[in-house]
């Protein structure tokens, strides 16, 4: 599965004109340090068949940046362990690499075929100040209370709740039958409410299983402002 992702993540930057320049990887054997593609690290892990990881993460940097962890452009990272499950991030703020409906869609199918996800969301300022530190789940200094607050929420919230309740609305989310069916007023679910709102859409991505929904960015504000209270979101409370 990691030998996948390691492709798949390298090819999709590629493919917009993205040079992937650096890796990082974890599990028994592995530092989780940044190291160079290329390199003598990255040819032993391509060697190994990438046994034992728990974490694979592949970043692209500015021509002769030598910081990656600071002048990142686009990252991709995969996580999987018995404890805390599989996550998949894909964050960008390179303009080759624009994380908006017409441009993911077709990246959203590929990765489907990769792993068999329970959810997924797409997030960009202004909805969230700090994407990469919203995603990842920590505190970077630059986010709101608010925001702040919602990243406690969500992180606070066990793999049950976050396997029926959706995170919040998103521009692009990957939503499950349990989180579509959860009720957001008296006889709708959120399932009845994105296909009733104009500038909304679901449709199903994986048959039975999961659909992707969209919302025009417009609408994400008051959406969110809508189910707040409801239940039906674990940021929503």
């Amino acid at each position: 599965m990691f030998q996948r992702f390691h492709d798949i993540s390298v090819s999709m930057l590629e493919e917009r004109g993205i040079q992937a320049t650096y890796f990082a990887s974890d599990g028994k054997g592995h530092s989780s340090n940044l190291a160079k593609l290329g390199n003598a690290a990255h040819r032993q892990l391509l060697a190994s068949g990438f046994n034992d990881l728990t974490l694979l993460s592949v970043v692209a940097v500015p021509k002769g940046s030598d910081a990656p962890a600071f002048d990142l452009t686009a990252s991709v990272d995969f996580s999987s362990s018995c404890e805390l499950g599989t996550e998949m991030t894909v964050f960008s703020k390179d303009v080759r690499f624009p994380l908006e409906f017409h441009s993911f869609r077709e990246l959203l199918v590929s990765l489907t075929n990769l792993y068999d996800w329970d959810f997924g969301y797409v997030t960009h300022p202004p909805f969230e100040r700090s994407p990469l530190a919203y995603i990842s789940g920590y505190c970077d200094g630059t986010q709101p209370q608010d925001e702040e607050d919602r990243n406690q929420a969500w992180h606070d919230a066990p793999p049950e709740v976050r396997l029926r309740r959706a995170r919040n609305i998103f521009p692009l989310s990957l939503l499950n039958s349990a989180q579509l069916s959860v009720p957001v007023a008296p006889g709708r679910t959120l399932a009845g409410l994105l296909q009733s709102t104009a500038g909304c859409t679901l449709d199903e991505l994986v048959p039975g299983r999961l659909w992707l929904s969209t919302v025009e960015p417009h609408l994400v504000q008051g959406l969110r402002s809508l189910l707040k209270g409801a239940a039906a979101l674990v940021e929503g409370d």
